[in-house]
């Protein structure tokens, strides 16, 4: 096989099977606990949130039909039609074998479930539960508080259950910014959303009311940081937390007009882990 179609392939099952997805929390939830508490989480704490995350993300798919599939998500399941169940049931057996490890958290994660349900059961092909469409308004909300609290909230309550501002405003930065990211999904996946009875915040708002929305979200994100700063935070940790918003910024002109799954997949949801790169990477 040519190098540049082993490459495709490998991307392919990086961006489909949601391992990206799966590290992309692993890796703010790490951040998180750096940031504001100093200390790497434990490898058992990050498996969990792995194997959480990539039996969300493939349930989530592997109940959405066919034809809300992408260009390049079909060939991938052509090659591995049972691929999104496999997965989902394998992150599902992780997460349950990895539980009693973490039994004294058990209070602080039932919430994610409980938000993960609401978002991922409309698209259940059970009639059993497909009355809870009726809540799907507020997926974006779901989502985007699903992200925020396995990634920071989780962390801190796993490692201290208190907080400080510090802490609040970390917190509220990261929700607005994963909020404004799932507009931007969610103005991609409108239609296919209502093809399946599905309706979400943007179901009825003109681009300029999803300018509108997403640029309040990036606002108050901003903000929270400059806050953070204005409370002794790094000048250099405040700007490099401020990069993924800068990028998703750039990116929103071709986002509100595109499906491409590289930039979705690839860019939009990996500038969420810039941040942690460019303190790897940098030198100062």
């Amino acid at each position: 096989m040519p190098r540049p179609a082993v490459a495709t392939a490998l991307l392919s099952i990086l961006l489909f099977s949601g391992i990206f997805t799966a590290l992309i929390a692993v890796t703010l939830a790490e951040e998180t606990s750096l940031l504001l508490s100093n200390r790497p989480l434990e490898p058992i704490f990050l498996a969990f949130i792995f194997s959480a995350t990539l039996g969300a993300y493939n349930l989530h798919w592997h109940w959405s039909p066919p034809e809300n599939h992408e260009t390049i998500r079909k060939t991938f399941l052509r090659l591995w039609p049972k691929a999104h169940l496999y997965l989902a049931l394998l992150g599902i057996a992780g997460t349950l074998l990895l539980i009693p490890a973490l039994s004294k958290d058990l209070l602080f994660i039932l919430p994610a479930i409980l938000f993960t349900f609401l978002y991922t059961a409309p698209k259940s092909p059970y009639p059993a539960l497909h009355f809870l469409r009726s809540f799907s308004m507020a997926k974006t909300f779901y989502l985007a508080s699903v992200w925020t609290y396995v990634t920071t909230i989780l962390p801190l309550l796993h490692r201290s259950p208190g907080g400080d501002w510090n802490a609040s405003l970390f917190i509220m930065a990261r929700f607005f910014l994963i909020y404004a990211i799932c507009l931007l999904f969610d103005w991609r996946d409108k239609e296919a959303d209502a093809a399946q009875g599905i309706d979400s915040m943007v179901s009825g708002l003109s681009k300029k009311g999803l300018r509108r929305i997403f640029t309040l979200c990036l606002s108050i994100y901003t903000l929270a940081l400059i806050a953070l700063a204005s409370r002794g935070w790094s000048i250099r940790d405040t700007l490099i937390l401020l990069t993924p918003g800068v990028l998703c910024t750039l990116l929103y002109p071709r986002a509100i007009s595109s499906r491409s799954e590289i930039l979705f997949y690839g860019l939009i949801d990996g500038s969420l882990i810039l941040p942690y790169l460019l303190r790897l990477f940098l030198p100062f």
